[in-house]
């Protein structure tokens, strides 16, 4: 169990940056999306920002409560 978890623990610390990465293009692509002068993409990433926001919520607060939670099974 205690190989599982070191395992896990590492492939979280691995993709971490990663996951940051990829949220920080995804709210910048938003934030593009309702800057463009275009009204219906306008409407596209108003309407989507809320999804957008809670989904990068999911996503960095997984690693982390992963990374907790792996962390607490060290022996």
């Amino acid at each position: 169990m205690q190989q599982f978890m070191t395992s896990l623990y590492n492939l979280i610390t691995a993709w971490q940056p990663f996951i940051w990465i990829i949220a920080v293009i995804v709210l910048v692509g938003d934030g593009i999306m309702i800057m463009l002068p275009f009204q219906d993409v306008k409407d596209k990433g108003k309407r989507a920002l809320p999804g957008v926001v809670i989904g990068v919520g999911i996503a960095l607060g997984a690693v982390v409560i992963a990374k907790e939670i792996s962390g607490a099974f060290a022996f």
